[in-house]
């Protein structure tokens, strides 16, 4: 249990990180085209790695130490690769970021303000989204 709060966590900081990153990085006529982009770089990930495991695993009863070290050392570099590529990533435009006026508000405002955007339809159409991710990453 307490690595799968650990693996919560860490995918909360991440989505919040990445989101933020495209918004800065993006246009407003662009943010949906490069979210999109996000999106299925994201779900086709998860497909890519199941296939090379099947692909390794298939017809052996017992994993053997050679095939066991072949997916580990694979995916060890997947991973320090998208590391070092997230190392790499430059700064956010300053331009578009300077434009939207930072508006101090006090935390229960704030609470009050998220759950009015939870409540509207749209938002809950989406929730539907979120806990199938939810439900799949568990």
């Amino acid at each position: 249990y307490a690595g799968a709060v650990v693996v919560g966590i860490s995918e909360a900081l991440l989505w919040t990180s990445q989101g933020n990153y495209l918004f800065l990085n993006s246009e407003p006529h662009t943010v949906n085209r490069n979210l999109g982009i996000f999106w299925v770089i994201f779900s086709s990930a998860e497909l890519y790695g199941n296939m090379y495991v099947y692909f390794k695993l298939e017809g052996k009863k017992y994993i053997d130490a050679e095939t066991r070290k072949a997916v580990i050392y694979s995916m060890t570099s997947v991973a320090a690769s998208s590391l070092l590529m997230f190392g790499v990533l430059g700064k956010a435009k300053e331009s578009f970021s300077s434009d939207v006026k930072s508006k101090k508000e006090r935390p229960l405002q704030a609470l009050k303000t998220t759950w009015a955007i939870f409540n509207t339809s749209k938002m809950r159409m989406l929730c539907i989204s979120f806990i199938f991710i939810g439900m799949q990453q568990a």
